[in-house]
């Protein structure tokens, strides 16, 4: 036995339990709400793109919705077992600790990922269907597995939290943390960060772009002076 089967119970868990369907039922509806929004007017058409870029699914749903879903989920993935007595029996078992944590990581991101894909992929079928949606497959289809890719990414940090936590509070508390510091505090601690690249930091191997920033560059030294320079 080994990590897949930790992935396998944990996923399986997850199937069985109501919250799942919930959060299909809730991805359904967002993704069904934003295109009623941004529905055409009659005898006009629309792309699926204008969909996925609307204010419902980019802002609500995938930037605010998923990440805090996808910490839910995943927080007390390792503690809660601690706390519960039911770690002692998993590591009983032919598992190492690697197996545990890295068998959580992929159950729970296949838990929250049927969700994503069952929420924007039955519209789709829909979208597909009707003359008045210009439906662009790939850009969906990719736009749905970058949303599961960050739902996974949220749900490893989570419980990267939830295994060095001891307790189930401080694995909420980091949670939480993670969330307004890549949710609403992202562009705030950005900022700094493209301000120091753009005034020519980092590693010399980084592209800076200084010269967009100062409104200067190497080009924008008059042709004229320089051929003067040479001259004299």
């Amino acid at each position: 036995m080994s990590w897949d089967a930790v992935a396998r119970k944990d996923f399986e868990d997850a199937i069985r339990s109501r919250w799942l369907l919930a959060l299909s039922g809730l991805f359904v509806l967002l993704v069904a709400g934003a295109a009623y929004l941004v529905r055409p007017a009659p005898g006009q058409t629309i792309s699926s793109n204008d969909v996925l870029n609307s204010l419902l699914i980019r802002d609500a749903l995938v930037t605010t919705l998923v990440p805090l879903i996808a910490l839910v989920v995943a927080y007390n993935a390792v503690v809660g077992e601690r706390e519960s007595g039911s770690l002692k029996l998993l590591l009983s078992l032919p598992h190492s600790r690697a197996d545990v944590v890295f068998g959580k990581v992929v159950g729970r991101a296949g838990a929250i990922s049927v969700p994503i894909f069952v929420g924007f992929l039955l519209p789709a079928a829909v979208f597909a269907a009707i003359p008045a949606v210009t439906f662009d497959a790939p850009a969906y289809l990719g736009y749905t597995a970058l949303t599961a890719v960050l739902a996974v990414a949220f749900v490893s940090i989570a419980v990267g939290f939830s295994a060095a936590a001891a307790s189930q509070r401080l694995a909420i508390a980091g949670a939480i943390a993670v969330y307004f510091l890549f949710v609403p505090l992202w562009g705030a601690v950005q900022f700094p960060l493209r301000f120091y690249l753009g005034m020519g930091g980092g590693p010399g191997w980084l592209p800076s772009p200084a010269p967009r920033c100062c409104g200067c560059s190497a080009s924008s030294t008059p042709r004229g002076r320089s051929k003067s320079s040479r001259a004299g």
